[in-house]
Parts: structure tokens; sequence; C-alpha cells
């Protein structure tokens, strides 16, 4: 959790220099990138393998599901690149590290929630 709100106070914050922060946000964003394929192809073989009708199957693609949204969010600090200072990316900033800190709780939450389940 502190890693990533570490890394959008930086983009925020503007602490690093812009090649230093060039470098966290394309290695952010690309790892987004990739989660984001591998989740769309999980989701598609759910439904075109017809396991979505098992309810653990269920269970594991609302995950991959939580993934997909977060791995957008990741996505979305590539906007970060090019912030200034200005008023308009301030804010959107602020709603990048919103959404990325949101999704980061969702699926940790959700992690806990199915392990209590499961185990418990």
């Amino acid at each position: 959790v502190n890693v990533y709100r570490s890394i959008t106070a930086m983009a925020c914050n503007n602490t690093f220099t812009q090649e230093q922060k060039n470098h966290i946000l394309m290695a952010l964003s690309g790892t987004g990138l990739v989660s984001f394929i591998m989740c769309v192809i999980t989701v598609s073989l759910v439904f075109w393998l017809r396991l979505h009708k098992h309810f653990i199957y269920r269970l594991a693609m609302y995950q991959v599901i939580s993934s997909l949204f977060f791995s957008i969010a990741e996505i979305l600090s590539l906007t970060l690149l090019n912030y200034n200072g200005d008023t308009f990316d301030q804010i959107s900033c602020k709603i990048d590290a919103f959404l990325i800190e949101y999704l980061l709780w969702v699926k940790l939450l959700f992690t806990i929630c199915l392990s209590f389940h499961f185990f418990g």
C-alpha cells in the first residue's frame, strides 16, 4: 500500500526529476498494461469455457475483475507524466491517486473476505 501511496504522492508533489518520474510511471503503467491483457484473456476464457456457472470460478472471476479495474487505474497513471503543477493536472493527479488507492483497498479486502470464506 505504501508503494502506491508514495508513487502517487511523488507524481503529485513532483519530488523527483522528470526523468526519474518517467521511469517509475512507465514501469507502473507497463505492468498495468500486461495485467490488463492477462485479465481480459482470463475473463474471456472463463466465459468461453462456461466456468462462470460454478461458484468457485465465479469467485475467482470476481478477483480477476477487481484486478482488471486496478490495472486500468495503473494505466491511467500515464497521465501524470506531464504533470507540471497546473490546477487541472493537480485535480487529475488527485483523482488518479484516489482511484489507485481505492482499487488497491478493494482488492485487499476482497482477498481477505475470500480467505475467511474458504478457511474460516
